[in-house]
This record gives structure tokens, C-alpha cells and sequence, in this order.
């Protein structure tokens, strides 16, 4: 009989079943990249955690402010739209900054950061790009910046303080950019680039483009085209001057003037 009992009561015993908190979806990167998707992760999914790890503040903002904001001498704290805290609020997530992600296991599912392991259910990369070291030598290859995001723009407006010119290597787009914005801001600036002519990759598709003179650029009014190079004139107020590199014999080649007008970048051929 209290064989039997027992086994009624067994029956009736409730069955718990232990279950464990979802792994995190780990997202490294704040940029627009990864805001975005976190945007859009939490309209599908409201509940799984969610993890973002950033090297800078994890501030919210525009990446082309970041050349445009130099026309308007905007201090770096108005660029930001919204906070790490503002947008771990809005998000549901803890976001995690200044913390550096040094390693990923696969095979474990966790990634290293700051010297701890952080499990995660899913993980995405969004790192953005790299500035590419030039390779710079001599005592001035320190002080040479670069400006990718918003704490590489905070440390180069704290250095224009006093200053009224800028090198920038590089005449590509944002290179051309940032000089127009530079220009609008009072700066003069010096365009540093191994191309024929200011944004030439931009411009010239081919390489048979590429190795012509540059017959499209259309000179400003008070400019003058010629093909052999003579003394250049003296510079309009708003000029950048232009300097090609990587010369053959080891000898400056040419010089050329280029005008930046609304991220367009004209050529005067003197």
C-alpha cells in the first residue's frame, strides 16, 4: 500500500524544466553600420540580448560631418546625436565602450574583450574601415593624423587651434572634401597626391584616361591652361595648391593650382 501511495505521488509531481537565457547577438562596432543593423534587429526581435563592444565613446553620429562640420568649425561635441547611454536605452542593450576586441573563438563562441571572454549566440563585424598608413619617415611622421571617426576628429580640431594651414596626403574624394570644407573654414591647404591631377581616380576611368593630360579640367575665371610650365601665378584666395609626388628623375615634375568649389575640385594648369 505505501508502495503504491508513493507511486500516486509521483505521478503527480510537477516536472521542472531549467532553461537558459538566450546568448546574445554581439555586434562589434558603433558606427552607422552598426546601429543600423541593431535598429533593425530589434524591430524583428525584442527580447534576445544584445551586446555591442566600440574602442571610441559609442556616440551616435553622421560620418560625413565629420569633413563638413570643419566649413562651420563645429566643435566635436555637436556632432554627437545621441550618447552610448542614450542609445543603450533606446536600443535594450548594453553597449560597451572604449573596450578593445582582440580575439574571436569560433569554436567556443566567445570573443576576447578587454582580457574577458564574451559568449555570444550570433556575432557581426562592423569595424568600418582602416586609414592606410602612408609609411611617413622623419621627425614630423608623429603629428601626422588621420580622421575616421568622431575621436579622431575631436583631437584634429583641438590641433587647428592657431593653426591657419593644412597638408592633407591624399586628393581623392574625401580628401578633396575635406580641403573645400577646410577652405570654407579660413584654413589654406596643401593637396599631397602621387595622381596627374586632384580626384583623378574619381575622374578617369581607364587607364588610357589616366595617362592622358587632363584636358577636362575646366579652369575658373582668372585662370589660364597652358601645357609647358612656367612660373605659377599667385594664388586666388580660395586656392589649395596641388603638388604631384612620386616623380621620376627624383625631381618635382609639376605644379598644379587646384580651386575647391563645393566638393569640386577645378584644375588651373600653369
Amino acid at each position: 500500500m505505501a508502495n503504491d501511495a508513493n507511486d500516486a505521488n509521483d505521478g503527480n509531481d510537477a516536472i521542472t524544466v531549467e532553461t537558459r537565457p538566450a546568448l546574445p547577438l554581439v555586434i562589434l562596432g558603433t558606427g552607422l553600420a552598426g546601429y543600423t543593423l541593431a535598429r533593425e534587429f530589434r524591430k524583428l526581435d525584442s527580447a534576445t540580448p544584445l551586446v555591442m563592444v566600440t574602442r571610441d565613446g559609442g556616440e551616435s553620429y553622421s560620418k560625413p560631418m565629420l569633413s563638413n562640420a570643419l566649413a562651420g568649425n563645429k566643435a566635436p561635441a555637436a556632432l554627437a546625436i545621441a550618447s552610448a547611454q542614450k542609445m543603450a536605452a533606446q536600443l535594450n542593450a548594453r553597449v560597451m565602450t572604449h573596450a578593445d576586441a582582440s580575439a574571436i573563438d569560433t569554436a567556443a563562441g566567445t570573443v576576447l574583450v578587454d582580457g574577458q571572454a564574451l559568449r555570444y549566440g550570433q556575432l557581426v563585424l562592423a569595424l568600418g574601415a582602416q586609414a592606410r598608413a602612408p609609411g611617413l619617415q622623419g621627425n614630423g611622421a608623429d603629428a601626422v593624423q588621420t580622421v575616421n571617426d568622431l575621436a579622431d576628429y575631436t583631437r584634429f580640431h583641438a590641433s587647428l587651434q592657431g593653426k591657419r594651414r593644412v597638408a592633407i596626403l591624399g586628393a581623392g574624394l574625401i580628401g578633396c572634401e575635406f580641403a573645400n570644407d577646410l577652405h570654407a573654414g579660413g584654413f589654406g591647404v596643401e593637396l599631397v597626391d602621387p595622381a596627374i591631377a586632384a580626384a583623378a581616380r574619381s575622374r578617369c576611368s581607364s587607364p588610357a584616361a589616366r595617362r592622358s593630360p587632363p584636358t577636362w579640367c575646366c579652369p575658373p575665371p582668372g585662370c589660364c591652361r597652358a601645357w609647358r610650365w612656367r612660373k605659377p601665378p599667385a594664388l586666388p584666395p580660395r586656392a589649395a595648391s596641388w603638388w604631384t609626388a612620386c616623380c621620376a628623375p627624383a625631381r618635382p615634375r609639376s605644379t598644379r593650382w587646384a580651386i575647391a568649389r563645393r566638393s569640386m575640385v577645378w584644375c588651373c594648369l600653369t
